[in-house]
């Protein structure tokens, strides 16, 4: 039986919590900081920050995505900034701009059972239509791991809800787990992808 899933801000702090487990069981040194996201957009009255997918009837916990807000001038990094500036590691603290048009996606998951069941992409599409309805979002951008472990090709997944590469992010020095990164690995590279939402 196919999941129907309704895409809304999170109600709680165990919403929250649960995200962070979630994103810990996936992601290995990924962004911790789902609580504190929670909190910012509660403080400021974005609850948009941390959306999370539940099954219709139920309530139950399927997935999430947690975006931050930064500024155009965050995203002069890699090659734009003469690779003098890189984009945050996936664990980094919370950045939350007030005056930010720019929502980054700090993290995104589904639980094992969503999985193949179209419940990411409704949850990426409930971001879209989320900042199509306001007025202070002009772009998401979300920074792609040249070395991701299971999206290979993200011309196509983010492609599909119309992201383009902006080529001049592309930093061969970015590593998702920053100050983490082992030194005889290879660095992982980045470059970003966003929608232009006005």
């Amino acid at each position: 039986m196919p999941i129907n899933c309704i895409v809304r801000p999170a109600k709680n702090i165990e919403e929250a919590i649960t995200a962070q487990n979630l994103d810990n069981e996936v992601w290995k040194n990924g962004y911790q900081y789902y609580e504190k996201l929670y909190t910012t957009g509660l403080e400021n009255k974005d609850p948009d920050l941390l959306l999370v997918g539940v099954e219709e009837n139920t309530e139950k916990f399927l997935g999430y995505i947690g975006v931050e807000r930064f500024a155009e001038e965050d995203l002069i990094v890699g090659a734009a900034s003469n690779f003098t500036k890189n984009m945050p590691p996936w664990n980094h603290d919370t950045i939350y701009k007030l005056d930010g048009t720019i929502w980054h996606i700090a993290g995104h998951s589904v639980t094992r059972e969503a999985r193949k069941e179209g419940v990411s992409a409704k949850i990426i599409q409930g971001l879209i239509n989320r900042a199509r309805e306001r007025n202070d979002v002009k772009l998401i951008a979300t920074t792609y791991n040249l070395n991701h472990p299971t999206l290979k090709d993200p011309e196509k997944f983010w492609g599909g809800y119309g992201f383009e590469k902006l080529s001049e992010t592309y930093d061969p020095n970015w590593n998702h787990d920053g100050e983490l990164h082992l030194k005889d690995i290879p660095n992982d590279g980045s470059i970003v992808y966003a929608l232009k939402i006005s």
